[in-house]
Order: structure tokens, then sequence, then C-alpha cells
């Protein structure tokens, strides 16, 4: 996303129960935007199928568990753009994607600017 000239989001980003102050989100990408925030969440199979990432519940557990943090997440308009590593790969479509969820370009530039 960098190297496609995409603002650069805050990282690991801290994200507050609405229902429940104490409970506290770690979101993987937040772009703050004037029409509302976008999460991204890079995901991949491990959390699904890895014992040491499931935290004692099965894969149905794990998916429900999702889907709430996420009910959470989106309560005051949030949006979660959801991406794989196999979608950063391509980049025609990550670019589209960012587009999509309107994530704001300028130039492009290399990574190490």
């Amino acid at each position: 996303m960098i190297e496609q000239g995409f603002m650069i989001p805050e990282l690991q980003a801290e994200v507050t129960d609405p229902l429940d102050p104490s409970q506290t989100y770690y979101v993987d990408y937040r772009w703050q935007l004037e029409g509302g925030d976008v999460i991204g969440e890079l995901y991949g199979r491990d959390k699904y199928e890895l014992p040491e990432m499931m935290g004692g519940r099965d894969t149905l557990g794990v998916v429900i568990d999702e889907r709430h943090r996420e009910s959470r997440l989106t309560v005051p308009g949030t949006k979660v753009l959801r991406f794989s590593f196999r979608d950063v790969m391509d980049v025609e479509r990550f670019v589209s994607l960012l587009e999509l969820y309107g994530i704001p370009r300028g130039p492009a530039r290399k990574m190490d600017e």
C-alpha cells in the first residue's frame, strides 16, 4: 500500500468496545478518515487451524467470537476491510480494494523513502 501511494494507516490500533469500555480490541490497520474510520484486517488460516492461536476454542468458536468483535467495531459506522496475503500479492486487486473502501491515495513511493 505504501508503494502504491496510499495513506499510511495506524498499525495495531486500539479500539474500545462501545458496549463494554473495559474491553479493548486491537486491529491490524486503521485509517481515520473524514467520512469515518476504515479498519483493515489481514487474515489467514492460522487463527482457525493452529491450537496455539485458537485459545482453546474450536473453529466455530473462533468464527463466532470474530463476528461478535466485528459487530462491535462497526457500531459507530466504521468499515472493515478484510484482505489476505494473496490479495496483497495481487497488486491490481489490492489497489482496487483500497480504492473501494475510500483509502486516500497520493503519489507512489518506494519503501526506503
